[in-house]
């Protein structure tokens, strides 16, 4: 076997989606190369050997308690549940990345679908960086993006969406 390789993402298939796709894809080319792939993910499955999928649901922003927040987030407000959930995220995730020394991640760091999640990754890259080599995959970036209207794109967290971090690649 090749390196440890973990894509993340908001979901993976059977949910429909484009980045979705380019997940899979990924996913599965790396396995095929003796990789293995590990994809962290809220929603989603793969029945393939080599590539393993861990759910934490709340990474999904379909889940209740990112829902929540995100309304609140639409208000301008940045609650403690906001930064629960980020340490929530923040262990969970760092456990999933015990054994992988790649990460990819695909759009969280520039949508704002999941901040609490973007936050909690922004300092996995910081503290990790040292064993897992993070990659930030862009497909979209909604500061960017007339159609998204951010709250408050100059503040904590909306301000992590036009942040590039020196860690990551």
């Amino acid at each position: 076997m090749r390196e440890s390789i973990a894509l993340l993402h908001y979901s993976y298939p059977p949910i429909i989606g484009g980045v979705e796709f380019v997940v899979e894809g990924h996913a599965r080319v790396l396995a095929r190369y003796g990789h293995r792939v590990k994809v962290i993910t809220g929603r989603g499955e793969d029945e393939e050997k080599n590539i393993k999928v861990t759910l934490i649901p709340e990474i999904s922003p379909a889940h209740h308690k990112v829902r929540v927040i995100n309304e609140e987030l639409e208000q301008g407000k940045v609650s403690q549940e906001f930064h629960k959930l980020k340490e929530f995220l923040y262990h969970e995730i760092k456990k999933a990345l015990q054994d992988s020394r790649v990460c990819m991640i695909h759009n969280v760091m520039t949508m704002h679908f999941n901040l609490p999640l973007t936050s909690a990754l922004d300092e996995l890259i910081r503290d990790l960086y040292d064993r897992v080599r993070f990659y930030v995959w862009c497909h979209d970036a909604a500061l960017a993006n007339p159609l998204y209207r951010l709250e408050k794109p100059g503040e904590y967290p909306w301000n992590l969406l036009g942040k590039f971090n020196p860690k990551a690649e």
